[in-house]
């Protein structure tokens, strides 16, 4: 099968990093790849067999902003009739149209992947939009069940595909360290909830002297000298550490017992999956929902409401006293999180586009 994705860039984002994941997959399937993107330095990594498309070369650059894209449009509709792909892939809503296009007539099954999961009042203020561009697509990828439910029946051509996995599942036991981490980006608006989470460690923090929380990623300087504040404020600052920025994810996960997600807000949590997929204890909010599409509740990792502060101390307390449930959670996850492997996502994947073509 001959596939063909069309999208901005292939560096930056998760639908990116998502992007690569499943086209890399689908060349180890025995498939043809072909990516229009532009090809811009610090994509993320591809398999050699995957051929990149340069959408945004030849006279692009040269022409006048408002024939621009006419150009993409038309150099986006030469590589369907040249290359003849089985299906085209649009990654986010602004290629929609565009794939629509270079589709049009072809008889080319056009997929259109939305990596945005949202909530009540986000649909309302999108729907005009979303309704023109998902009308545009043959089928709609979306991210979870419950975008799932708000769609309702509007656009019956919706079908959940889950994101896979960015690591390889731990198959070997590791010498953990009595550390709480969590993971994400820093900014004003503590979307990521690193503010509740520092209330609740420090609810517990005095009850365990040899524990540390650890906040990883970048971000707002802004955002990170007010959280440095509420741990001095609180006093914890000497138990809260704030790594920045840390090349090796897997390797930081592999070595902490409890990994917490905090957050306000969340399409799918890909920290919290990689997180599982590490062996970690895992402890979040359930996020409108989202979260308990990958935890089993008291199973492989413990979810809590969402904002409850006082919950989330007294889960993050009984894992620390309780190293046999870390265990025993970590053993779980390591099972249930296999179902994201990027080979089992590809391969749905493929399950979609050969119903398409039938």
């Amino acid at each position: 099968m001959k596939i063909l994705f069309y999208i901005p860039a292939m560096i930056g984002g998760g639908a990116e990093r998502v992007t690569a994941i499943l086209c890399n997959e689908f060349v180890k399937l025995g498939h043809t790849v072909l990516v229009a993107t532009n090809p811009a330095k610090g994509s993320y990594p591809l398999e050699e067999e995957v051929e990149i498309l340069n959408i945004y070369g030849g006279r692009y650059k040269k022409l006048p902003w408002g024939l621009r894209q006419l150009y993409v449009w038309r150099t986006a509709r030469k590589f369907v009739r040249k290359e003849k792909p089985d299906v085209a892939v649009a990654v986010m809503p602004p290629f929609y149209l565009l794939a629509r296009m270079a589709t049009w007539g072809t008889g080319v099954h056009f997929v259109a992947s939305d990596h945005t999961s949202f909530g009540p009042n986000d649909l309302m203020r999108f729907n005009f939009i979303r309704h023109h561009l998902y009308g545009f697509a043959d089928v709609l990828t979306i991210l979870t069940q419950m975008d799932y439910r708000l769609l309702g029946n509007k656009y019956p051509n919706k079908v959940v595909m889950y994101n896979p996995l960015t690591f390889d599942v731990l198959s070997e036991k590791k010498l953990r360290k009595k550390t709480i981490t969590a993971m994400g980006r820093l900014d004003v608006w503590q979307v990521k909830g690193f503010d509740l989470l520092i209330e609740a460690w420090a609810l517990i923090a005095s009850k365990h002297p040899d524990w540390t929380l650890q906040i990883a990623g970048t971000g707002s300087y802004e955002s990170l000298e007010k959280l440095k504040k509420m741990a001095i404020d609180k006093g914890v600052s000497d138990s809260v550490h704030f790594l920045g920025f840390i090349s090796d994810v897997q390797r930081a996960l592999q070595e902490t017992s409890i990994f917490v997600l905090s957050s306000r807000i969340e399409g799918f949590p890909m920290s919290l999956m990689e997180a599982m997929s590490q062996g970690c204890a895992c402890v979040s909010f359930n996020i409108r929902g989202v979260v308990s599409e990958i935890i089993s509740n008291g199973k492989d990792g413990i979810i809590i409401p969402d904002g409850d502060i006082q919950s989330m101390a007294s889960s993050l307390d009984n894992l620390m006293d309780n190293e046999t449930l870390r265990k025993e959670l970590s053993s779980e996850a390591l099972i249930s999180i296999k179902r994201f492997d990027a080979s089992s996502v590809a391969k749905q994947w493929i399950s979609l586009f050969d119903k398409l073509r039938k």
